[in-house]
Formats: structure tokens, C-alpha cells, sequence
């Protein structure tokens, strides 16, 4: 008896390779910005880089929005808002300008 199904491609494991072309999330302006003012809270910054899951946790928003934030270099007013709090003084409306989704 013969088939005429046809042969499943293999399948492939595991996370697609990152693209090369596209930026990440720690090598944005936004993220230095917040790295360098953030990084006197405990463990917020470790290595240089900001740890998304504490800002998630210290603004009261989900780990994705953390990353989008990151990643995306943008972010909303009510977000901006949240770390300004967090920031004890150091960050200012002025500093968020240029990253504000308005």
C-alpha cells in the first residue's frame, strides 16, 4: 500500500537565532538613561543592564510591559510616571521627552 501524504519537514528545536541587524533592548538610549539613574536602587541594575523583572515589580506593571518599554526605546506617560516615582529625584518629566508614546 502506498501513501500520498506528504513528507513532514523536520522539525526544528528550540528559540529562532536573533536578528543580527536588529538592536537590543540594553543598547538603546533609553535604556542608559534608566540604567544610569536606576542604578542605585538594589538590584535594579546588574552588570550594566537593567533587570526587567525589578522594574516590572517596583512600577506594579507585568515583565513584558518592562521589556516593551526597554526594548520598544519608548514609553507611555503613565509608565513614565511610575519610574519617576521609583527614581527618588533622579529622573525628571524632562529626562522622559524624547522617549514619550503621546
Amino acid at each position: 500500500m502506498t501513501s500520498n501524504a506528504p513528507i513532514p519537514k523536520p522539525r526544528e528545536h528550540g528559540r529562532p537565532p536573533a536578528d543580527p541587524a536588529t538592536s537590543r533592548f540594553w543598547e538603546t538610549e533609553f535604556h542608559k538613561l534608566l540604567a544610569e539613574s536606576l542604578a542605585p536602587l538594589e538590584g535594579m541594575v546588574e552588570g550594566g543592564r537593567i533587570v526587567p523583572a525589578k522594574l516590572a515589580k517596583a512600577c506594579g506593571c507585568c515583565r513584558y510591559t518592562a521589556y516593551r518599554w526597554l526594548g520598544g526605546n519608548r514609553i507611555s506617560p503613565k509608565g513614565a510616571r511610575r519610574i519617576i516615582e521609583i527614581s527618588e529625584g533622579r529622573l525628571t518629566k524632562e529626562d522622559f521627552a524624547p522617549f514619550l508614546i503621546l
